[in-house]
C-alpha cells in the first residue's frame, strides 16, 4: 500500500521480516518516518539499508498503523487540496508527488481507463 499524508510517503508491506501483528512501514526519507513515530508516540528503530528500493525501514504493529490511518482521517485530513500540504520549502518533495499526481491523472486519462 502506498500512502502520501503531510507526514510523508510512505511504503506499507507485510514481509518476511515481519511477525503476523506486524506491517514494514518503508520510506525513501528517513524524516518521514520519524514524523510517522512522533504522530503515533513511539520510539523505535529505523532500519537503514542504503542499497534497497525503500532505504528506510520501521517495523510496527497493526494496531499502531491502524490507529495513525483513523486519527489521520479523522483529526488531520482537513485540507481542500493535498498538494498545497506540502510546505514551499520542500521543493523536491512537492515536485516528487506532483510527478505521481501527473502520472496518475495521465492514467485516468488513458485508454486503459
Amino acid at each position: 500500500m502506498w500512502i502520501f499524508t503531510k507526514h510523508g510517503y510512505y511504503s506499507i508491506v507485510h514481509d518476511k521480516y515481519c511477525k503476523e501483528n506486524e506491517v514494514m512501514i518503508r520510506s525513501r526519507c528517513k524524516d518521514d518516518l520519524i514524523k510517522f513515530m512522533d504522530a503515533v508516540s513511539i520510539t523505535g528503530k529505523i532500519i537503514e539499508i542504503g542499497h534497497a528500493d525503500y532505504a528506510y525501514r520501521l517495523p510496527v504493529k497493526r494496531d499502531i498503523l491502524s490507529n495513525y490511518l483513523s486519527n489521520y482521517a479523522l483529526k488531520d485530513l482537513t485540507y481542500p487540496n493535498f498538494k498545497n500540504t506540502i510546505p514551499k520549502d520542500e521543493r523536491a518533495r512537492h515536485d516528487a508527488y506532483f510527478k505521481c499526481w501527473s502520472a496518475l491523472h495521465q492514467f485516468q486519462n488513458s485508454d486503459f481507463n
